[in-house]
């Protein structure tokens, strides 16, 4: 019954029951508004969507519309994207959000429900003809579509058979995604029940915990940026080559007097020995953060010239400690490494002797 005129729904001239009339598409035998509208009663708005028309595949535009509850005028609709799908479901909403299916696709849509720009979408079935159900801070829905009856022959029916899984979504920060509260969601999140697990601790060396949710635990023998300890490592050193550049920016070093490679050098140590100090940086990480050119302007490191001058100078260290070594002692040709052999025994000669001629007598 309508409050305001009290004209029931079977009164004799019932065309003055609705409080307003809105048409938002043009209908049709499966068009128009066919499912049940989410309705904000706190902002006075109502969000819905349309079935497609005659043609699924090419549904009447816009699809999703959301009016003012007082007057009926149009809000905003989903004009901006193209051939956007219909649906037959009904439409949820939370504050802020609303949820809408699809007649001939299986992602499930979200809307800003103030402005109504669209928020993104996740695959969940082959059809998507049934609305959220939001729980708990879950977004629990079901995919599938047809209509059950006792024709065996009916395609509704046939395809209402086909199994679908129950999805459970979860909203980002909320207790159902984060449950130990310490910022990060499932599954990001290896452990969601220990707020010290999740992809932003520290990982701790020699546990046998992964703290950090990379699959690896760290150990006190990793070389730098190696193995279960690489993850941290990175963090640790760009954290402090942050602090390095805040305290020393390289730019200032530019070679002159005050300014060269060891002044430079001498300013950084600080903040690297207060890291390792902290525990916040391993020790074997400190040659990585004084790979640098600040102070030698001209120079350039890389990965390979790095590698490069190290293998020249393993090379020098052996050649001094192989002219140092006494006669005798495995001591061997300058840049060479001494390897160890062994004395076989000779087999004999295979090659094929040719037979020998006997003398010939003389001749008479």
């Amino acid at each position: 019954m309508n409050a305001h005129n009290a004209v029931r729904w079977d009164d004799a001239d019932p065309s003055q029951l609705p409080y307003w009339r809105r048409n938002v598409v043009a209908g049709g035998p499966a068009g128009g508004i066919i499912a049940t509208a989410a309705v904000d009663e706190a902002n006075g708005r109502i969000h819905f969507s349309t079935a497609p028309g005659s043609n699924p595949f090419a549904p009447q535009q816009p699809t999703v519309h959301t009016l003012d509850m007082q007057t009926g005028a149009i809000l905003w609709q989903n004009t901006a994207e193209t051939n956007a799908d219909a649906s037959f479901a009904s439409t949820s909403a939370i504050p802020g959000v609303v949820f809408v299916g699809g007649a001939r696709s299986g992602p499930l849509r979200f809307y800003d429900a103030a402005i109504g720009a669209k928020l993104g979408s996740i695959p969940i079935a082959f059809v998507l003809a049934s609305p959220p159900a939001v729980v708990d801070g879950h977004v629990i829905l079901g995919g599938g579509i047809g209509q059950a009856s006792d024709d065996p022959m009916d395609p509704a029916n046939i395809v209402s058979h086909i199994p679908s899984d129950v999805t459970a979504l979860c909203v980002t920060h909320t207790l159902a995604c984060d449950a130990d509260q310490d910022g990060a969601d499932f599954p990001d999140d290896c452990d969601d029940n220990d707020p010290a697990r999740n992809p932003s601790a520290r990982e701790l060396p020699d546990d046998g915990i992964d703290q950090d949710c990379d699959f690896f635990d760290a150990s006190s023998r990793d070389l730098c940026l190696q193995g279960g300890s690489a993850h941290q490592d990175r963090r640790d050193i760009d954290a402090v080559r942050a602090a390095m550049e805040g305290a020393c920016p390289c730019g200032d070093f530019d070679g002159s007097p005050g300014h060269k490679r060891g002044d430079y050098r001498r300013c950084v140590r600080g903040a690297i020995q207060s890291a390792i100090g902290a525990g916040t940086l391993r020790g074997r990480c400190k040659s990585q953060l004084l790979q640098a050119t600040c102070g030698r302007p001209d120079t350039v490191i890389c990965c390979e010239e790095w590698w490069r001058r190290k293998i020249a100078r393993v090379a020098h260290g052996a050649r001094r400690r192989a002219r140092a070594a006494p006669p005798g002692r495995g001591r061997s040709r300058p840049g060479r490494p001494t390897v160890p052999t062994r004395t076989a025994r000779s087999s004999p000669s295979r090659r094929r002797r040719r037979p020998r001629r006997r003398a010939q007598p003389p001749a008479r």
